[in-house]
């Protein structure tokens, strides 16, 4: 194989593998709800206390109150439907719209992950939740990053949609420090 060939493969390969990624961080069927419960629980950790408190409790906290979001957000999604066409079937959609915002929760799940690794790691429950909160800002940043590719953004656009999402991010920092 000549070495441009090897090189297209190389470079065909890593684009197939950040497709990968891209595709499990941000899934084309619902992508909305990844953001949201990245955003969600970004949210939630930098509400957390800064006060000597038991890890549980936060991430007790932030784990409830990301499933009732998820719970709430479904619930709403199928009363709008219900009250815009008159169908009278709560529960199957309700359950339909679950699963459908199932990705609420699992755009949650990476920064409390990083939580519960950094308290395994030694970390304070502040570091953990600094922790959570810089996993939260990388990924909004690298969800911009995923959707300016897609759409082949030029480079002034793509810094314009960063830009936004920036001031999203220093949002969420502005809740740590206030609080």
């Amino acid at each position: 194989m000549a070495t441009g060939e090897v090189e297209a493969e190389r470079v065909g390969r890593g684009r197939t593998l950040s497709r990968a990624i891209g595709n499990f961080l941000l899934p084309a069927s619902n992508p909305v709800g990844t953001v949201y419960g990245t955003l969600a629980v970004g949210i939630l950790f930098a509400a957390e206390s800064t006060e000597p408190n038991p890890a549980f409790r936060d991430i007790g906290a932030v784990v409830g109150t990301l499933i009732v979001y998820w719970l709430a957000h479904a619930y709403a999604y199928t009363l709008a439907a219900r009250l815009a066409t008159g169908d009278p079937g709560l529960t199957h959609g309700v359950v339909r719209e679950l699963g459908r915002q199932w990705t609420i929760v699992r755009g949650g799940l990476t920064e409390i992950v990083v939580f519960v690794v950094a308290l395994a790691l030694g970390a304070s429950t502040h570091g953990a939740v600094i922790a959570a909160l810089i996993s939260s800002i990388t990924l909004l940043l690298v969800f911009e990053a995923i959707a300016g590719v897609r759409g082949q953004l030029g480079r002034r656009q793509l810094l314009g949609q960063i830009a936004v999402c920036l001031l999203m991010c220093a949002g969420i920092l502005a809740i740590k420090f206030v609080l």
